[in-house]
């Protein structure tokens, strides 16, 4: 996943906890159009208020909380439109990410995006912490993926506009196992260098994806 700055030492604290917070939003301990309450937050964390309004400020920039004068800082809720819209950017940069990643893609890397799902081959049972390590290993692949595509704008531009959560949100009400064999074609068409393929692929994942959205609103 993106989100590991416990290892890093060198983190000034303002990073650190925007980190943390937007991990919080990421696993859904803070809900969308939920208030975020910022005494009792710094107080978990155990850090002051000043690099807790730091880190929501710059989530505010992201697109992952809003800020409003009387109420204060809230989780971003999407519309469908909006979810809609953010769906249709994200299989456009994805679908160019798959793409040029078959030019770049060494066989050591693409052994390990299929290691990330095999230790959901033979889940019988998905329980919640089983969905939620499953989030985390298809967070990584795509992730993973684009930094192999070796365009950074891609990522920024992912980022910046809070596209990886907010379409996490729904993107897995699909069939896990569904998901999983969808993954491991794309992850055939990298190891064939199909670039046409890998593209195509990618993008009929993730307008499942996009689907799920229309059928849930």
């Amino acid at each position: 996943m993106e989100i590991k700055p416990e290892k890093d030492t060198s983190m000034s604290l303002s990073d650190k906890v925007y980190y943390k917070v937007k991990q919080l939003i990421i696993e859904g301990q803070l809900q969308p159009g939920e208030q975020v309450r910022q005494i009792q937050l710094a107080g978990e964390l155990k850090v002051s208020r000043t690099p807790l309004i730091n880190a929501l400020q710059r989530l505010v920039s992201e697109n992952y909380v809003e800020y409003h004068p009387q109420r204060g800082y809230t989780v971003r809720k999407f519309t469908r439109d909006e979810m809609l819209q953010l769906h249709r950017i994200r299989e456009a940069c994805e679908g160019v990410a798959a793409h040029d990643a078959c030019q770049r893609i060494t066989d050591e890397q693409i052994a390990e995006l299929r290691a990330l799902f095999e230790p959901f081959l033979t889940v019988s049972v998905w329980s919640p912490e089983v969905m939620k390590q499953y989030l985390q290993a298809d967070m990584e692949f795509h992730q993973r993926l684009i930094e192999i595509s070796g365009n950074p704008f891609l990522m920024q531009a992912l980022n910046n506009l809070g596209i990886f959560y907010f379409t996490y949100q729904w993107g897995l009400l699909q069939d896990p196992q569904a998901s999983i064999k969808d993954h491991l074609a794309i992850i055939e068409h990298l190891s064939a260098r199909d670039h046409d393929a890998a593209r195509n692929a990618m993008e009929k994942h993730l307008m499942k994806s996009r689907d799920n959205v229309v059928h849930f609103f």
